[in-house]
């Protein structure tokens, strides 16, 4: 009878990551359009991507929804905003250069030089190949 109740429970637990799963990749698919589809973004469109993602990083360790969160908060103006976002995660991943990339531009567009030229200068360690399409 207990292995009943373990093996309905299990079954529960695995439907509900599974749901949670679907939920996160589907908000994560709609702010990755909102946030991609200009150069700018209303305060309305980035804080509805703001809340999808809030959504889709739920229990979710994926790097990819801070950045959107992080690219959403710079395409809406707030560049300052963007690096507090991202920076976090060039200490957490020292190699994800996407990280760095995304602090690169945000630390261009609230002119920080300084930063700009530490997150190029690690571009460059992380991606040569990279560092010299530019």
């Amino acid at each position: 009878m207990i292995g009943r109740i373990l093996a309905v429970v299990a079954a529960i637990v695995v439907c509900a990551w599974f749901a949670l799963g679907t939920v996160q990749a589907h908000d994560t698919d709609v702010a990755t359009n909102i946030v991609g589809a200009s150069a700018h973004l209303s305060e309305a469109q980035a804080s509805r991507a703001d809340s999808l993602l809030s959504t889709a990083g739920t229990l979710n360790p994926d790097t990819m929804v801070t950045l959107l969160r992080g690219e959403a908060a710079l395409k809406s103006g707030h560049p300052r905003r963007a690096l507090a976002i991202e920076l976090p995660v060039t200490r957490a991943e020292p190699l994800n250069v996407d990280a760095w990339a995304a602090v690169a531009t945000a630390a261009y567009d609230a002119h920080r030089g300084h930063l700009l030229t530490r997150a190029a200068a690690r571009i460059g360690v992380l991606d040569p190949a990279l560092s010299h399409t530019h």
